[in-house]
């Protein structure tokens, strides 16, 4: 079982154990002054993982850069998708990825995606 710390119902944080979790909850709260909430999470690995099949956007865990959230790309404009991938990293930047590099990440183990 999985213990996250949450924020506007988004996950910021996972934990192996509630203490833990509380922890670092209250210290979050403490820090920001704003409430952060415990919930347990059962968030599964996806095997086989197609970038294609994006729906809205995706947990991943990377090898490299750590967590990071990836979605497709939408011109803000038009509205239309641009064909590439979105990646949200910790430190909140973000950047654009090719389908095909995204694909390769998935696939060589350098992004889980869980869902």
């Amino acid at each position: 079982m999985k213990y996250g710390i949450y924020l506007h119902g988004e996950l910021m944080e996972s934990f192996n154990t509630s203490t833990e979790a509380y922890d670092a909850a209250r210290f979050a709260t403490e820090e920001t002054g704003i409430v952060h909430e415990v919930k347990i999470h059962n968030f599964q690995i996806v095997k086989d993982f197609d970038v294609d099949n994006i729906d809205g956007c995706e947990f991943v865990k990377s090898s490299v850069s750590g967590k990071l959230l990836i979605s497709f790309h939408h011109d803000y404009e038009s509205g239309y998708p641009t064909g590439k991938i979105q990646v949200v990293y910790p430190d909140g930047s973000s950047g654009l990825l090719d389908c095909n590099e995204a694909q390769r990440k998935v696939d060589s183990g350098e992004w889980t995606v869980y869902r």
